[in-house]
């Protein structure tokens, strides 16, 4: 696929091939020189019309007649995790963008010799070209699960042309792979929309965030995320699905959830419950046990207070069972009638 050129370097350009060939008026100069001459003239002619091309005709200006240096390709990156709902960038650094009139990349199936009209890449900076496509879904067939590849061309003033990808490839970042009709590029795919599941970690019973809780969402990518001050926790990547949500916390009991993902972002807040009805994890009592206040004390102390505690019983029951035994002396409300003396 030929992009729009301006009309001085138009031409036909082979993308993917290892050197790049051209036809055209430029081809037209180089391929008629001129009618032939015989012997050691000719071969003298020849080696100064050489030369001339190399170094520059005397007189003229290095930009008309020197051929310029192609510039070294430094590094291409590209965008990691492409959807159908993503726009797909392409990056170039090269040693010297001066003798370069443009660059673009064209991207095509990899199954199919479907292909789509190039993408012209901007100047950034000094020797940075960028350019981006549309949205996936904006190209017939770029769907999900789609193997798709790309590759640069770079026209240079003198009308040269350098394409990448290059076998071997130099880039460790970027897998190649063929075509359908047997055209190098460098390989991207269409990948599922991903989704974030966010939310708050409470104590169940004072509704206090809780930091420091550990959430995972499983199956899929096993994503662990840890809360902040503020009880709030992020696992990002997620697919559309069903996850099982499960909670740990110190001093808490384990809670689990299902959360159901279906084409956005879920915030899902989760209250847990204190493992034990003693002092909370925030501090805050909440159980009814009497010795809640000492489950942090050292054993001697709570034995110390056990002890006293049996020994206060024990006093009580001994003064009950001291006052029954103890004889009861008889009532003197009213003086007793003596019996009347007997009479002889």
């Amino acid at each position: 696929m030929r992009p729009t050129v301006p009309e001085e370097s138009q031409g036909t350009v082979r993308i993917g091939s290892s050197r790049p060939q051209r036809d055209g008026p430029a081809a037209r100069r180089l391929s008629n020189p001129g009618p032939r001459l015989n012997g050691s003239l000719t071969n003298a002619v020849a080696i100064a019309v050489a030369l001339c091309l190399i170094v520059g005709f005397p007189g003229g200006t290095a930009g008309q007649a020197r051929v310029a240096a192609v510039p070294h390709v430094l590094a291409i990156y590209q965008s990691n995790y492409t959807t159908e709902h993503d726009n797909f960038t392409v990056s170039l650094e090269v040693t010297n963008a001066a003798d370069i009139s443009y660059v673009y990349f064209t991207f095509c199936q990899l199954s199919s010799p479907l292909c789509y009209l190039p993408v012209f890449m901007t100047a950034h900076g000094t020797n940075w070209f960028v350019g981006t496509t549309h949205s996936m879904s904006s190209y017939h067939g770029m769907t999900v699960g789609v193997r798709a590849g790309y590759n640069i061309t770079i026209e240079y003033a003198n009308n040269s042309t350098l394409n990448e990808p290059a076998v071997p490839n130099p880039f460790s970042n970027l897998t190649i792979a063929q075509s359908v009709t047997g055209e190098y590029m460098f390989q991207m795919t269409v990948r599922n929309q991903l989704f974030a599941l966010s939310g708050v970690v409470t104590d169940q019973a004072t509704g206090a965030p809780l930091p420091g809780a550990m959430v995972t969402a499983s199956p899929g990518n096993n994503s662990t995320a840890t809360t902040g001050a503020n009880g709030a926790y992020t696992i990002p990547g997620l697919l559309n699905g069903t996850y099982k949500l499960s909670v740990s916390d110190h001093g808490y009991r384990a809670a689990n959830q299902t959360v159901v993902i279906a084409g956005q972002d879920l915030v899902e807040n989760i209250p847990i419950a204190n493992a034990t009805p003693s002092a909370s994890h925030t501090g805050t009592n909440s159980g009814a046990s009497p010795f809640g206040k000492l489950s942090g004390s050292s054993p001697f102390l709570i034995g110390g207070v056990l002890v006293v505690i049996v020994a206060l019983v024990a006093l009580v029951v001994w003064r009950k069972r001291s006052d029954r035994s103890r004889p009861v002396a008889p009532e003197h409300d009213e003086p007793s009638e003596s019996p009347p003396p007997k009479i002889e």
